[in-house]
């Protein structure tokens, strides 16, 4: 799919054959006559994507007149109707509201309107400030048209490569692309794809993009302002690891003793998921052994209704994370064991599916979904 293609997603309405969706073809339908009291059936099919990738919502909240109803597994939600213009409106947390109408007429007809229902970046204003004393040394603002090839590598690795994961990742710009909202006000979208007809290892493409042998740094402010993906089985990440692991040209150190920092990871599927977010650090510890420990916030919407800003403070001796400017996990790292910190750290933004992080994929998130990057910025 071309970047084009992806845009066009967009579209409100679409009016076509998909997901098993058949569409009633409206042309040539005798007008209905006044005295026409025959109930029609008019089924709302909700979907995500187009063609080839489309697949049905379930869940879907679609209102029309004074009845709601919520998509089944098919994405579909049928209402008794009588002939004119049926005007509805059509939402499902992490989605982009949308206002439609179908016109029936007819006697005793059957139609189906299908919409594809897209996620859209929030057009919140940033606010966010680094604070007193903070220094921009590297940003990606992401307002040129394609991805910074100086800033940024796109790793190429098959599935299963971690964590049992179930997508591949790719350097195809069906899964890393930069929008244009407002000017050159862009924002980079990791996508994650369903490309196989399954839920397996290898039915999914997605992007896992790192700043390794072009950025790296030893302590700073690392932050980014992003609107991660809704959905069970996706596992979106903003995260760095220790320059030295061996999983890269040059590196002589196996991971955890290399370190790894976690500002923003996200498990999905559940309410309580949907609105926490999770910080972690993992080194090898005095007995050489990995370890691991994890702070959490929560908020009373879901991560993926707007954009945050994830940031750690990374100084000598301590660590910090903070959502959104408020402070909720820290590390003391005065002890002599916490050495891997003290070398220089890469950038990582991805997006998985599956994989052992949180239990692995049920089938029941649609596809394409989307973590939305309006920058990343390093502050010393």
């Amino acid at each position: 799919m071309t970047k084009q293609a992806i845009r066009a997603l967009f579209a409100a309405v679409v009016l076509s054959w998909v997901s098993g969706c058949s569409l009633f073809n409206l042309s040539g339908i005798p007008t209905a006559t006044a005295n026409d009291t025959l109930p029609h059936t008019l089924t709302i099919c909700v979907v995500q994507g187009s063609g080839a990738l489309a697949s049905p919502l379930a869940k879907a909240t679609v209102t029309l007149g004074n009845s709601t109803l919520t998509t089944g597994s098919d994405g579909k939600a049928a209402f008794q109707v009588y002939s004119g213009v049926s005007s509805f409106s059509v939402a499902k947390v992490g989605y982009t509201p949308l206002q439609d109408s179908a016109t029936v007429s007819g006697r005793n007809l059957t139609t189906t309107s299908t919409l594809s229902l897209e996620r859209k970046p929030s057009t919140t204003t940033d606010t966010y400030s680094p604070g007193v004393g903070w220094t921009l040394q590297w940003a990606d603002e992401f307002a040129s048209p394609t991805l910074d090839a100086t800033k940024w590598t796109s790793q190429v690795l098959e599935a299963g490569h971690f964590n049992n994961e179930l997508q591949s990742y790719t350097a195809s710009q069906e899964n890393a692309f930069i929008i244009n909202r407002s000017g050159n006000d862009g924002a980079l979208v990791i996508q994650a794809l369903r490309t196989g007809s399954g839920n397996s290892r290898g039915d999914f493409t997605s992007a896992r993009l790192i700043t390794h042998g072009k950025g790296d740094w030893l302590y700073g402010k690392i932050a980014a302002r992003l609107q991660v993906p809704f959905g069970q089985g996706l596992w979106p990440a903003f995260w760095m690891l220790g320059s030295n692991i061996s999983e890269n040209a040059g590196g002589t150190v196996s991971w955890p003793q290399c370190g790894e920092i976690d500002i923003m990871e996200k498990r999905g599927g559940t309410p309580a998921k949907e609105r926490e977010n999770l910080g972690t650090y993992h080194f090898a510890n005095a007995s050489n052994a990995w370890e691991y420990h994890t702070g959490t916030i929560s908020l009373t919407n879901p991560l993926s209704n707007d954009f945050h800003v994830y940031e750690v403070e990374w100084k000598a001796n301590s660590m910090v994370w903070r959502l959104d400017g408020n402070q909720y996990f820290s590390l003391d790292m005065s002890n002599a064991m916490y050495s891997e910190f003290r070398k220089n750290f890469y950038v990582l933004l991805n997006v998985a599916v599956g994989g052992s992080f949180d239990n692995g994929f049920d089938g029941t998130s649609s596809f394409p979904q989307s973590l939305f990057v309006d920058w990343v910025r390093v502050y010393q």
